[in-house]
This record gives C-alpha cells, sequence and structure tokens, in this order.
C-alpha cells in the first residue's frame, strides 16, 4: 500500500552488523511484498528475530505493524506499533502509521 512510510535508512554501522541485519532485511523484503503469503513469511521471521531481544527491537515491531497492516489484521497492527511507539516514541513513520492504522479500524 503506497499510504506507509517505510523506515529503510540504515548507517554504516548497521550495514556492518551481518547476520542479523541480513535476516532483517530479508524480512523487510518480504513484509512489503504483494503476496499475503510473503508477507506472512516477513511477520513470522521478524518474531524469531524479535525473541532475541537485541537493538533491533524498533525495527522488528515496526516492519511487523506494516505487515499486518498490509494483510489488514488491524488489531495486531496496532498491538505492534504501539510496542514500537514505547521503544522509539519519536520516530514520525511509527507515528505516521499508527495514524492508518487507527483510521483503518475505525472505519
Amino acid at each position: 500500500s503506497s499510504d506507509i512510510v517505510y523506515d529503510d535508512t540504515s548507517t554504516d554501522e548497521e550495514e556492518e552488523t551481518g547476520p542479523v541485519y541480513q535476516s532483517l532485511e530479508e524480512a523487510v523484503a518480504l513484509v512489503t511484498s504483494d503476496t499475503a503469503r510473503e508477507i506472512r513469511e516477513g511477520v513470522s521471521a521478524l518474531h524469531t528475530l524479535l525473541t532475541r531481544g537485541d537493538e533491533w527491537v524498533y525495527q522488528y515491531l515496526y516492519f511487523m505493524a506494516v505487515g499486518e497492516y498490509r494483510l489488514g489484521e488491524m488489531k495486531n497492527a496496532r498491538k505492534h506499533i504501539s510496542a514500537a511507539m514505547r521503544v522509539n516514541s519519536l520516530s514520525p513513520e511509527a507515528k505516521a502509521l499508527n495514524a492508518l492504522i487507527r483510521d483503518k479500524r475505525r472505519a
């Protein structure tokens, strides 16, 4: 959906973190896919990554919310974006996605 803002910025340090970043990148590619099956795979991969409890928690939660939003699962999307905003309350991307989810749930 073109109304979602993807936070795909990364730093040189992030590029060098190896397997976790590569897995995150792959999961994001799935979540932003055009097929529901791949979106679900991406959300599942992000859930697995989230259990690591590393410094990427915000990204995992944000993109889980993106995936759930794209699947029309607003309850789960809301849960994940709320958790992401607890980690990074200043994120303009999270605020924008939160507003989209809120508007969809009201519709």
